[in-house]
């Protein structure tokens, strides 16, 4: 199913559908480093090539946004260089802006987002934890 996309030793390994077939290739890509290597590499340059990120990294932000909107989601933590509303606008330029800036400025913030609500509930955690042992002492 991947014959149209993928050269043979180049850019992967195609094979039959059998067991033998599948355990050679595999052993082969076990046993020659080099081979993992150059396929890997081949294979992300011709990804990169067919389907350049910045021609999807605006519709993606605009898809999150759409989907925050929807959710009447909004972030809980602010950087102090950024706020929600700068990264909505990241997300709103054109495709001749620095569209990886969005990218990078969206996963900043969900990172950001997670790690707060982690530390919340991590705190919640000790002080229940706490107040359990004082209402036991």
């Amino acid at each position: 199913m991947y014959a149209d996309f993928v050269k043979n030793l180049d850019t992967g390994i195609l094979v039959e559908n059998t067991v033998e077939d599948w355990y050679s290739a595999l052993m082969q890509l076990i046993n020659d480093p080099d081979l993992r290597r150059r396929i890997g590499l081949a294979a992300r340059q011709d990804v990169l090539k067919r389907y350049p990120p910045s021609h999807f990294e605006n519709d993606w932000a605009n898809q999150i946004k759409h989907v925050l909107e929807q959710s009447g989601q909004e972030p809980t933590l602010r950087h102090k260089t950024e706020s929600h509303a700068e990264t909505i606008q990241t997300a709103q330029q054109g495709p001749s802006d620095k569209p990886k800036s969005v990218i990078k400025s969206l996963t900043k913030k969900s990172l950001a987002d997670w790690k707060f609500s982690l530390n919340t509930q991590l705190f919640n955690l000790v002080m229940m934890f706490k107040i359990n042992i004082r209402k036991k002492l």
